[in-house]
C-alpha cells in the first residue's frame, strides 16, 4: 500500500501551484493527500459524491491549517470545479487554494483503491476517471456551518450530475421542438428566425442546464402555464416548485404574437458552471391547427462564443439590427451608419437577445443622438413578466466614479421597487460612460413610471458642484464673460469651500476675485445669512 500511496501523492500534486507546494513541507503535503486517499478508499454508492468539510488536526489528519479544508471525490464530468468554487464563494468565503487532479482509478471488488495515475499521461482510457477536488477556504469554526456547507455541496453536485446526464435528452428536445416548428405552417419571418435561433443555440452557443414542458390553459381569470409532470430535465428534474403560473399581460401578448421564441432571465442563479442569473428560453408549441397549446422552456447559460459572435451572425438579433438601421434612415457606409453599427456591437449582449424590436430602435437611435448632444440619458426595458428592469445609464465619462454609480443605483432601486441591483460599467474612448443596471423588483416592476422625471433626477446626481458654478456664472454674466470667469474659477475653489458654500455664492465670490489687481489687493464682503440669528454677521 505504501507504493500505491506514493504514486497517488505524486499524481495528486503534479499540476498544483508550485508556490503553494513550496509553502508547505513534505509532511504536510503527504498528510493532505493521505486524507484524500482515505476519503476515496472503500465502497461508495454509484452516482454519489464523497464530501468532507473539516478543520484539520494533527492527531486525526496529520496536518493543521488556518483554513477549513474541503475534500471531494466524484466521477469525472464537466463543471465540477467551477460549481464547487462557486458554492464556496456564494457562502461568503474565499477559496485560498484549489487542487483538482483528474486521476484514473482502479479498485478491487471491495472498492478499495488499487492503482491511481494522472489521466493526462494515459492514452486510451480503460479505467474510470475520478475528479479529486481540494479547496482550502476561510476557516469555518462551527460544526453546524461545516455540515451545512457539505450539504449544499452535495445538492450542487447533484445538479451537476443531473445536468450532465440530461444534456443529450435536452438537446434532443430542442431539436424536436425546432423540427416541429419548422414543419408547421410558419408564415412570418419572425417565426423562421426563431427556428434558426434554436439551431444556432445547439451549435455550442448555449449550455443547457434544465428543460421542462408546460401547457397553456386559458380560463375566465386569464392565461396560465401549467407544468407537465415528469417532463423536467437537468436542474428542472422532479416536480415544479410552482406548477401553475399566471401570465401577465406582456407575456400573454407574446403568446398572441408571431414570435416563436421568448428570451428573458430566470429568477434564480445558476448553481452549475458560473454564478450568473439563468437565461430563460421559452419556445411555443402548436397543435395541428396552428394554435399555441404550450411552451417548452430551457434554462442555461450562453457560452463565450455566443457573446463574441457578430451581431449579423445571430438569428433574431440580426433581424432586429436590420430593422434598427432601416428605422434610423442612415446612409449605408456613412459615418452615422458605422456609429449605429458600433452601438449595436457594444450593446449589452444579453439585452440584444431579450429586447423587442421597437424598444431596440428607440434605444439605439437615442444612443446615436448622444454623439450630437452629450448629456445624461436613461434607457429602460422591463421584463415581460414584470420581475426586473434593465436600465442603461449614460453619463459624461469625466463624471463617472464609484460614488456616482452607487447614488444612481440607489435612485433606481427606489424608483423601481428594487430588491437587488447589479451593475456593469463600460468605459471606452467615447466621451460617454455607460452603466448597465439590472434591478430586480420586490414584487412587480412599477407601471407608468415617469421616465423623464427619473432621468432628470439622475442627471442632477451627475451634476458636479463645478458645473453648477459654471451655469451660475453663465446665467449672471452671459456666455462670453461667464465662460471666462468659469475657466478661471469654477475648478479653483477648494474642497472645504465647496462643502460649505453653494455654487451661487461661489459665482459672487468669483466676481469679487476677478476684480482684484495689483493696485486693488483686497475685497471685503460683510453679510447677514438668511438663517442668521440676532446679532450674527459673517465676514
Amino acid at each position: 500500500i505504501a507504493n500505491r500511496l506514493a504514486d497517488f501523492v505524486l499524481a495528486y500534486f503534479e499540476n498544483a501551484d508550485p508556490d503553494e507546494i513550496q509553502a508547505r513541507g513534505p509532511a504536510t503535503l503527504f498528510a493532505i493527500a493521505n486524507a484524500h486517499w482515505r476519503l476515496a478508499d472503500g465502497p461508495c454508492a454509484p452516482q454519489s459524491a464523497r464530501i468532507r468539510v473539516f478543520n484539520p488536526t494533527l492527531a486525526e489528519d496529520g496536518f493543521v491549517s488556518e483554513h477549513t479544508a474541503i475534500q471531494i471525490v466524484h466521477d469525472d464530468m464537466p463543471f465540477l470545479v467551477d460549481s464547487v468554487t462557486m458554492a464556496v464563494n456564494r457562502s461568503g468565503r474565499t477559496a485560498h487554494w484549489i487542487v483538482h487532479p483528474l486521476l484514473s482509478v482502479q479498485r478491487d471488488k471491495q472498492g478499495h483503491l488499487v492503482k491511481t495515475a494522472n489521466a493526462a499521461h494515459l492514452g486510451e482510457q480503460t479505467s474510470p476517471m475520478a475528479s479529486f477536488i481540494l479547496v482550502e477556504c476561510d476557516r469555518i469554526v462551527s460544526e453546524v456551518d461545516r455540515a451545512a456547507l457539505a450539504g449544499e455541496l452535495a445538492r450542487i453536485l447533484g445538479d451537476v450530475r443531473a445536468t450532465v446526464q440530461d444534456w443529450q435528452p435536452m438537446l434532443n428536445r430542442l431539436r424536436a421542438v425546432a423540427d416541429a416548428s419548422a414543419q408547421s405552417s410558419i408564415s412570418s419571418v419572425n417565426q423562421q428566425e426563431g427556428v434558426e435561433f434554436l439551431r444556432w443555440l445547439e451549435a455550442k452557443h448555449f449550455t443547457f442546464l434544465g428543460a421542462r414542458d408546460y401547457n397553456v390553459v386559458r380560463d375566465d381569470d386569464g392565461v396560465s402555464l401549467v407544468a407537465i409532470p415528469e417532463s423536467g430535465l437537468g436542474v428542472l428534474r422532479g416536480a415544479a416548485h410552482t406548477p401553475t403560473s399566471r401570465l401577465p399581460a406582456d407575456a400573454v401578448a407574446f403568446l398572441d404574437s408571431d414570435q416563436l421564441v421568448l428570451i428573458t432571465k430566470a429568477m434564480t442563479r445558476s448553481t452549475v458552471h458560473r454564478p450568473a442569473w439563468l437565461d430563460y428560453i421559452g419556445v411555443k408549441r402548436f397543435d395541428d391547427a396552428g394554435q399555441v397549446v404550450g411552451e417548452t422552456r430551457f434554462l442555461g447559460l450562453y457560452t463565450s462564443t455566443a457573446y463574441s459572435a457578430p451581431v449579423s451572425a445571430i438569428p433574431q438579433v440580426r433581424l432586429r439590427a436590420a430593422e434598427v438601421t432601416a428605422a434610423a434612415g442612415v446612409v449605408p457606409d456613412s459615418h452615422a451608419a458605422k456609429s449605429l453599427q458600433s452601438i449595436l456591437d457594444a450593446y449589452p449582449r444579453d439585452e440584444l437577445f431579450q429586447i423587442d424590436t421597437a424598444t431596440l430602435i428607440e434605444h439605439a437611435i437615442g444612443i446615436l443622438r448622444l454623439q450630437e448632444r452629450q448629456r445624461t440619458r436613461v434607457f429602460l426595458r422591463s421584463d415581460p413578466f414584470g420581475r426586473f428592469t434593465s436600465v442603461q445609464v449614460f453619463v459624461p465619462r469625466d463624471r463617472y466614479n464609484t460614488e456616482l454609480r452607487i447614488k444612481i443605483g440607489q435612485e433606481l432601486a427606489s424608483a423601481l421597487d428594487g430588491q437587488s441591483i447589479e451593475f456593469t460599467p463600460m468605459l471606452t474612448d467615447s466621451p460617454m460612460a455607460r452603466i448597465h443596471y439590472l434591478v430586480r423588483a420586490k414584487e412587480q416592476v412599477p407601471r407608468n413610471l415617469d421616465l423623464r422625471a427619473l432621468e432628470a433626477r439622475i442627471a442632477r446626481l451627475a451634476q458636479r458642484w463645478e458645473d453648477d458654478c459654471t451655469q451660475e456664472l453663465l446665467y449672471t454674466h452671459g456666455e462670453g464673460p461667464g465662460l471666462t470667469l468659469a475657466h478661471r474659477f469654477a475648478n479653483a475653489f477648494p474642497t472645504a469651500y465647496r462643502e460649505d458654500f453653494s455654487a451661487q455664492v461661489a459665482a459672487e465670490d468669483a466676481q469679487a476675485l476677478s476684480v482684484l489687481t495689483s493696485s486693488s489687493l483686497l475685497a471685503v464682503k460683510l453679510y447677514r445669512p438668511l438663517d442668521a440669528g440676532a446679532g450674527l454677521l459673517r465676514f
